[in-house]
């Protein structure tokens, strides 16, 4: 005979019912929905804490606390479109093919690993525009 039979499952359920709801400033971390974790120093805060970046096209979240906003002060951005987060920080430079990563600007992505798993590489929109009106092949 099971353990999990239906009575034990109902007394289990009851159990549960009767408990109080845990506030979420009481709840780990990981398990409140207003809580973040900085994506440099890795610690806990607040999501109303963390810096919204408009984008033009979308506002994303960045998720960096405010000590470590500081550090990423003239990169730029990358955030992708589904999740609405900065997902990268790139040093503004300019490449080969004459693209530039811009001092604070922001390029969107279609997909991360976060919101579509086994991502490994996604295309820089701005990029594929860039590409496209220049007559160069994207790689």
């Amino acid at each position: 005979m099971s353990l999990l039979n239906p009575d034990t499952m109902k007394s289990l359920d009851d159990i549960f019912a009767d408990r109080p709801q845990v506030p979420d400033d009481k709840l780990p971390p990981l398990l409140s929905p207003n809580q973040g974790q900085c994506e440099f120093c890795k610690k806990f805060l607040p999501i109303k804490d963390m810096r919204i970046i408009d984008s033009g096209i979308i506002k994303a979240l960045e998720p960096l606390c405010p000590e470590c906003v500081s550090t990423f002060t003239d990169q730029a951005r990358i955030v992708c479109i589904p999740c609405k987060n900065v997902v990268l920080w790139v040093d503004p430079h300019k490449e080969n093919t004459g693209f530039e990563f811009k001092r604070k600007h922001v390029y969107h992505v279609e997909a991360c690993p976060v919101c579509k798993e086994g991502t490994t590489q996604t295309k820089v929109l701005e990029k594929v525009v860039f590409f496209k009106e220049n007559n160069i092949p994207y790689e």
